[in-house]
């Protein structure tokens, strides 16, 4: 019988979902069924006969449907129910419909196989030969060559991005200025309605487009995409996170969003979208775009292509903030999991490309000037500072802390509230998105026309001289123009976020009470709301804007206060690190932005002072609100080191970890029949171990990657082509996608193929990373995290396979951890995000506390309740742009 399987779509059959098998009886084409001499009973016994030896399956379950059966060429469509398939073998044939809401990890190492010794062996021969040498520098240019490109692209984005942000926000005052225009020659009342109206129109049809790009083109786009890179980074194969869609939609969705009004930033998107440049540039093909250079091969593998992923992000805060140090350290200290001396010159050049490639754009009249500012420069504060002042930043940086922790707890409660309430379905996160632009355009409009006061334009500063450069951004609705005051309000609100935080940082003068208030406390309610809607929106200029307020606030109570030598616009620059430090818990990256962005290089030891404390006391209450996010997405994230709340986890060992009644094991010769089994038996399993005998306790001979088994399965190498493909049939191109996505994969077989036995011994990685069943907790933590592997195998002292050990066994035994101190108080289980997609079976009955059983069901429970019901579909490759 020849044997398709194909993902039923969920239209047909009407209101069910399942898999189709299409057979052939092997009857010749035009015999229609009664000339081959079988009834149409005995043909369909004979298929559902077909169907339960390929799939263990009792042929009762098989639902013949009539409408599908294509007489007159001996070949059936049989359509197996979900229904039924659960019934009767629960989670077999999933793998042609691979679970969503699941990840995988990238393939750090190498595969150790006969295909890459050969490859060797090739290499080996021209060693020191002129054709080697050639080769070498070739890579060696090719390598320095793409880093120049990925900063100059990331550099040219940006630059665009800016450039179409300031354009639609003057077309839209364009409109809005005339409605709400009074006597410049005399304060008068402004006018609310007609403005209301345009403002807030405006504003809802521009953050339509940027859900639009969320919601229909990419999901992914949502947010600033840090989080998403950091997972990536770590060793995550997020779905789509450098995908060409993805930037189309975080590039063009920003825009709309920063002119929408919303209070959101464009340097998170900025830095996804340099870390999208990275991965898609780097390995020279588009699944999308269905092309393949054929160049820069060398580059598809995931540790190569973390080299370009890391070197974008960090030329999209160089870009972002002109601080081409700091986008290193960015690098090191918050997306980057992997670190080497080599990498940091790479994407240190990088990041200068970026920055040098946005400053020439933008002096494009003046070639000649050398000076690196990025998009966001604050100026240069000269302020002096000394160590008296330590004590008082120290303060700064609690004050930051707490902020910053309360603003991730209340937003974190937001979240939670999305995820019962929005659940991810489309028309709703379009109806929350369109809301909260109501409230913030009506906030923001009644604020600026209603609760202003006119100030004198004399105290206005752009970079720390007494002069009103910069005049565009001043708004002076109700106020005397002639004779030079400004509306405070509108101009705080409606001017660019930038524009303002800059003028904030050098205004020598008082400002009002009132005013700093007016600004902190609805802007500080509206920038949480607005984090983690379905629009692209980045959180630090929000955040500075924030701290700004907070240190202008504090260092004029101070001077109030009789403190001599205080000088508000200083502790305005050292308000905004503290809070920007007290929300995503960075420092010493952070330090160097503002150290750059603010053009002070003694202003270092009070930034890194501010920042450290800020950490320190926020971490007393909960993470950053990028590991939040992550923690609250269910992502199989390893820190730096292990989270022990029980104090447990160190005397476990690698017997307790690891996944032993769940495993995907196969002899070194199996035929096709049992490779199917194996992958219909395991549909998450993405490494097979490899034993002596096929089974549990055999002796340890390798593992293989599902997509190595997938691929073998396309090329129908088995039988007398075992040996038929090499290294490269194993690189990834541009047609990955389409040859694996499992909706549209189909396997033709016969039972012929199916008897075929495939040389997996060839293909397996021959040297897997390996560890006694007794080792220690924290080395095994170690040794998977900082290697970066995979799947780790365990054997017992003769070398027989007892286990395997992947991401989430290390990641679902700390959540054991922590849900069994919560056992007390089961209502707080909905705090809990937690899915238990892919831990082992075992799982629930490994740890314990007080002698007591985690209850089975409680983490299901916990997660149904609580966690958020959008995820990436890991039908989509991530790694293809």
């Amino acid at each position: 019988a020849t044997v398709s399987v194909l993902n039923c779509p969920a239209r047909h059959p009407p209101h069910t979902s399942g898999v189709f098998l299409m057979l052939s009886d092997g009857g010749y084409g035009g015999v229609s069924g009664s000339e081959d001499g079988r009834s149409s009973n005995e043909r369909t016994g004979l298929v559902r006969r077909t169907m339960s030896n390929l799939t263990n399956t009792p042929a009762e379950n098989a639902i013949m449907s009539s409408s599908d059966s294509k007489a007159g060429r001996g070949e059936y469509r049989v359509y197996l129910s979900q229904t039924n398939v659960d019934a009767a073998v629960t989670g077999k044939l999933k793998f042609v419909s691979e679970a969503k809401f699941a990840y995988e990890s990238l393939d750090f190492q190498d595969v150790e196989n006969d295909c890459l010794r050969e490859k060797r062996e090739g290499e080996a021969k021209i060693h020191g030969s002129s054709e080697e040498r050639n080769r070498a520098l070739m890579l060696w240019l090719k390598r320095w060559m793409l880093l120049a490109i990925i900063g100059a692209l990331t550099g040219t984005v940006a630059s665009g991005i800016n450039a179409s942000i300031e354009k639609l926000t003057e077309l839209k005052w364009q409109t809005v200025d005339k409605l709400m225009e009074t006597d410049p020659s005399m304060r008068e009342e402004i006018p609310f309605w007609k403005g209301w109206a345009a403002f807030t129109f405006i504003n809802v049809a521009f953050v339509l487009v940027a859900a639009l790009m969320v919601v229909l083109v990419e999901p992914l786009a949502a947010g600033s995409g840090i989080p998403e890179v950091k997972c990536y980074l770590n060793g995550i194969r997020v779905s789509r996170v450098v995908r060409l869609r993805t930037l189309f939609a975080k590039g063009f969705g920003i825009l709309f969003s920063v002119a929408s009004g919303l209070p959101c930033g464009k340097e998170g998107p900025m830095i996804h979208s340099g870390a999208v440049i990275g991965g898609g540039i780097a390995t020279g093909k588009s699944s999308k775009l269905h092309c393949d250079t054929g160049f820069f091969k060398e580059n598809r593998g995931d540790e190569d292509k973390r080299l370009f992923v890391t070197a974008g992000a960090a030329a999209g805060v160089s870009a972002a903030f002109g601080a081409p140090v700091g986008g290193v350290l960015f690098a090191v200290e918050e997306v980057g999991s992997f670190w080497n001396l080599e990498m940091s010159v790479q994407v240190f050049f990088c990041a200068t490309m970026a920055s040098f490639t946005l400053n020439l754009i933008r002096n494009i009249d003046n070639p000649t000037d050398s000076a690196v500012a990025g998009l966001t420069s604050f100026g240069i504060v000269e302020s002096p500072v000394g160590a008296k002042d330590v004590p008082l930043c120290i303060v700064l940086g609690c004050l930051g802390g707490l902020f910053g922790a309360l603003f991730n707890a209340m937003n974190m409660w937001l979240t939670r509230q999305r995820a019962k309430w929005v659940r991810g379905i489309g028309w709703r996160r379009m109806v929350e998105v369109v809301v909260i632009n109501i409230i913030v355009s009506t906030t923001l409009y009644v604020l600026a026309t209603r609760a202003y006061h006119c100030r004198d334009m004399n105290i206005l500063s752009d970079n720390g001289t007494d002069s009103t450069s910069g005049e565009s951004f001043v708004k002076k609705y109700g106020c005397d123009a002639n004779g030079g005051e400004y509306n405070d309000m509108a101009t705080i609100y409606f001017g660019q976020t930038e524009a303002n935080i800059r003028h904030m940082f050098h205004m020598k003068n008082h400002m009002e009470y009132a005013t700093l208030f007016a600004h902190f406390v609805p802007y500080f309610i509206l920038t949480l709301a607005t984090y983690g809607i379905a629009v692209p929106s980045g959180l630090f200029l929000p955040s500075l804007a924030l701290g700004a307020t907070m240190g202008r606030i504090y260092g004029q109570a101070l001077s109030d206060m009789g403190v001599p030598d205080m000088n508000p616009d200083t502790w305005t620059v050292f308000g905004a690190a503290a809070m920007l430090g007290g929300i995503v818990r960075m420092t010493v990256s952070l330090s160097v932005i503002m150290m750059e962005a603010s053009g002070n290089a003694s202003y270092i030891i009070p930034f890194m002072v501010i920042t450290c404390t800020a950490k320190f006391v926020g971490d007393l209450f909960n993470h950053g609100i990028y590991d939040e996010h992550i923690h609250f997405g269910r992502v199989p994230l390893l820190e730096n080191h292990y989270e022990d709340h029980d104090g447990q986890l160190a005397l476990s060992c690698a017997g307790d970890v690891m996944n032993s009644s769940d495993v995907a094991v196969l002899p070194p010769n199996p035929t096709v029949q049992e490779v199917l089994r194996s992958l219909v038996d395991h549909p998450e399993a993405r490494g097979i171990v490899i034993t002596e005998n096929g089974q549990m306790g055999g002796t340890l001979r390798g593992i293989i990657l599902r997509r190595y088994i997938m691929i073998i399965l396309r090329l129908n190498a088995w039988g007398n082509e075992a040996n038929a493909l090499d290294f490269e049939s194993f690189v990834k191109n541009a047609h990955e996608q389409r040859n694996l996505k499992p909706q549209t994969y189909e396997l033709a077989l016969t039972q012929h193929d199916l008897a075929q036995r495939i040389n997996l011994a060839r293909y397996m990685d021959a040297h897997p990373f390996t560890i006694t069943e007794r080792t220690p907790f924290p080395r095994v933590y170690n040794v998977f995290r900082q290697l970066g592997l995979r799947h780790l195998c365990v054997v017992d002292k003769h070398n027989h396979f007892v286990g395997l050990i992947a991401r989430k066994c290390l990641v679902y035994l700390r959540h054991a951890s922590e849900l069994e101190n919560l056992l007390a108080d089961p209502s707080k289980a909905e705090r809990w995000r937690l899915s238990e997609r892919g831990a082992p079976k075992h799982y629930h009955s490994q740890r314990t506390t007080s002698h007591q059983r985690i209850p089975d069901g409680i983490l299901e429970r916990a997660a149904t309740e609580a966690a958020p019901t959008t995820g990436h579909d890991m039908s989509d490759p991530a790694d293809e742009f």
